[in-house]
């Protein structure tokens, strides 16, 4: 009875039977490519009819819906030049982005992990296109390739820790030898040490665009310096303690001390503009527990933030959302435009000491040993990255990559991960 009765009656065509709105909702719960693809080919004519945009086979140029799918699960051999045209790489670059998103979730490698020969403690790490660079109390920065997480070299020459450091046209460091450093990455040399500081600096940012750049020390001084030309412009003076962050929008450098005051400054004059970024709103995170946002033209208070319960030592602005991160695990999300709480998100057993957001997700590091990723918009967890630890430094992501920096076995660890296709997957 029931393969001649029952099991035709169950075997329903979601795509022609339910609204266009229901069926576009199960739709997006496919990740794989090749799941939709197959669809496509079972249901062309409904697929085509009111969800091509969707599915993203129209921006793909295919001309009809078997076309759409062979072109999209054959993806042409790049060293052939007669089959590269921009239809194809427009489909390379789609299903790549498919891919990638789906490895995020539920797939990715470790390109590389490196385990320190010493007990070195990382203290800033930085990522672009081509390099890694990850600096450590050992008095060496590590440089590994972006592409293969491969170690290229170590930049050489301060004689303590290092505290700061910053990756940009040429990459610049802080140490406790109170000297600031500029490198040429690739090269590996050292082209200028800029010395005036008389206590460890702490924090280093280079303007964009521009061979300017700025730095904080514990002597509560912030000097500016021309690092094409290895000299100091001029000498910024205010706090009245160590100033311990750094940050720059446009001309305008916004510093915090442990003075209990964030300053503004205009670098090109040294003018100091007021007491308190996005050049927009300034959030300070403070161990009284709450943040407060004010505003960069006229320096007032905008609103004072609660909900954590100890020191809020994380904060990102992103697209109209305040995300925070708080020495009691925590993680809370503002909305700018009304104050209010978007998310509250209890992330790790203990404090978060690293976090970093993006527009799909949230990613969060803890003295708990874990590694997580949430749905930015949700918060619901959607894996843990790595196998539990001693301790999270540092957590980065960067398109495709991820960098980790923990504590294994007493050993500083760092771990490269890739999410992007393999071979094998397209």
């Amino acid at each position: 009875m029931y393969p001649t009765i029952i099991a035709p009656r169950i075997k329903r065509d979601f795509l022609k039977d339910l609204p266009i709105e229901i069926a576009l909702h199960i739709i997006s719960f496919i990740q794989d490519p090749r799941t939709l693809a197959r669809a496509s080919a079972v249901n062309m004519c409904r697929m085509h009819k009111f969800c091509p945009d969707r599915l993203g086979f129209t921006s793909l140029g295919c001309p009809s819906p078997r076309a759409r799918v062979v072109r999209r699960l054959s993806v042409p051999d790049p060293n052939e030049e007669t089959n590269v045209t921009p239809n194809t790489i427009r489909r390379r670059s789609h299903l790549t982005l498919l891919l990638t998103e789906m490895n995020w979730r539920h797939g990715g490698r470790v390109l590389k992990s490196h385990t320190s020969p010493d007990d070195g403690t990382v203290t800033n790490v930085s990522i672009d296109d081509e390099w890694i660079l990850v600096s450590l109390t050992n008095r060496r920065v590590h440089v590994f390739s972006a592409e293969t997480g491969d170690l290229v070299r170590n930049l050489v020459g301060h004689l303590q820790g290092i505290w700061a450091l910053h990756l940009g046209a040429l990459a610049i460091t802080g140490s406790c030898d109170r000297d600031v450093r500029v490198w040429d990455v690739r090269s590996g040399y050292c082209l200028h040490v800029l010395k005036g500081h008389t206590s460890t600096v702490r924090c280093v940012k280079a303007l964009d665009g521009r061979p300017i750049a700025v730095s904080g020390a514990r002597d509560g001084v912030i000097r500016v310096w021309d690092i094409q030309k290895g000299i100091c412009l001029r000498v910024l003076e205010g706090h009245e303690s160590s100033v311990r962050a750094l940050d720059i929008a446009g001309n305008v450098a916004i510093t915090g001390s442990y003075d209990h005051t964030a300053r503004l400054w205009n670098v090109d004059t040294g003018e100091y503009l007021f007491c308190c970024f996005d050049g927009k709103h300034l959030a300070t995170g403070s161990l009284d527990s709450t943040v407060r946002l004010w505003d960069a033209e006229s320096g007032e208070c905008m609103a004072l933030l609660q909900g954590h319960t100890s020191l809020v030592g994380n904060l990102q602005i992103l697209d109209g959302d305040l995300v925070t991160g708080g020495s009691d695990g925590r993680v809370i999300i503002f909305s700018l435009r009304d104050f209010r709480t978007v998310l509250r998100i209890c992330a790790h057993d203990n404090s978060v000491t690293t976090m970093q957001v993006d527009n799909s997700y949230l990613m969060t590091g803890g003295n708990d040993g874990c590694v997580k990723l949430f749905e930015r918009e949700t918060g619901t967890l959607v894996r843990e990255l790595t196998e539990r630890c001693d301790g999270v430094w540092k957590v980065v992501m960067r398109k495709d990559k991820c960098v980790i920096m923990c504590k294994r076995g007493g050993r500083t660890v760092i771990e490269v991960l890739s999410f992007g296709p393999t071979s094998n997957q397209i």
